[in-house]
């Protein structure tokens, strides 16, 4: 019988944020979230893009899917709005407490009421975390789009498109980049080395097992070796004569030497491992 390592949660890994002297906890979330503090101009009009590699985001202070709604300066509720190159209309709806604090604000395809988002800087990234209200499980991730980009105010799609595909593009030259690096020292040992170096998306993470279920036999059990790998290098002594001691037996760089190394993850790690496990549960 195999022996999978699982996380059960990462709950009280994310601290807040500190406060720059003189803002309010809001108006530092504001800030970080927005790009600006001072939406009086365009409450739409911020500063930071976020992205997870398909789809495309920036802060509202209405709902934009409503042509009724107007721009609220004071507001509890704000929208992360967008969508992909192909469609539209994707967001998601977020309670901003006067601590600074945010939550989903109602339940949707993919997250909870109550459940939680906090901005991190995590490694070299910049990111939204969004995990479950309970468990304080990870359950997605959203990346500060790092491109160059103008808005245009007079074509709203068009600004949205440019920045769709400098992302897309951007994650193509990223794998490309990678496959190179890969071929050099300097990263981990393994297979899929990057899980341990830097925060990765459902998207991203996708991408690196090779795809879709449908159009790659071996993704899952890419999801398996990518997760345990990150034990592995550690050390951690698999199952005798398991599916990835047996698999693990074959790489001269793995090393078994301890029965739990779960202290040693770092939060990069963690995040990541949470992400793969619900990848893995996909069919």
């Amino acid at each position: 019988m195999k022996k999978l390592l699982f996380i059960t949660a990462v709950a009280a890994l994310f601290p807040a944020a500190p406060c720059v002297q003189g803002q309010t906890a809001r108006e530092q979330t504001i800030l970080n979230v927005f790009g600006r503090l001072n939406l009086d101009v365009d409450p739409s009009d911020n500063l930071n893009y976020w992205t997870d590699g398909t789809a495309f985001y920036k802060g509202f202070t209405y709902d934009p899917n409503n042509s009724e709604a107007k721009p609220r300066l004071n507001f509890d509720v704000f929208y992360l709005f967008g969508g992909t190159t192909h469609e539209g209309g994707w967001s998601i709806t977020i309670r901003l407490a006067a601590d600074g604090k945010m939550t989903i604000a109602a339940d949707d395809y993919t997250f909870k009421k109550g459940d939680r988002v906090e901005y991190r800087k995590v490694g070299a990234e910049t990111l939204l975390l969004f995990s479950d209200a309970g468990t304080g499980i990870v359950k997605s991730v959203l990346k500060k789009f790092s491109g160059t980009l103008r808005y245009r105010y007079e074509d709203d799609w068009i600004a949205h498109k440019d920045a769709i595909s400098l992302t897309e593009e951007n994650a193509k030259a990223k794998i490309v980049l990678v496959k190179t690096a890969e071929a050099k020292s300097g990263l981990p040992a393994g297979i899929f080395p990057l899980v341990s170096t830097q925060v990765m998306t459902l998207t991203e993470l996708t991408r690196y097992a090779g795809g879709e279920p449908y159009a790659n036999p071996a993704y899952h059990t890419n999801f398996q070796i990518m997760r345990n790998e990150i034990f592995a290098r550690y050390g951690h002594k698999f199952a005798a004569g398991g599916e990835m001691a047996k698999h693990f037996a074959t790489q001269t760089w793995y090393k078994p030497q301890f029965d739990d190394v779960t202290s040693k993850l770092t939060e990069i790690e963690l995040i990541n491992i949470a992400l793969i496990q619900l990848l893995e549960k996909k069919k």
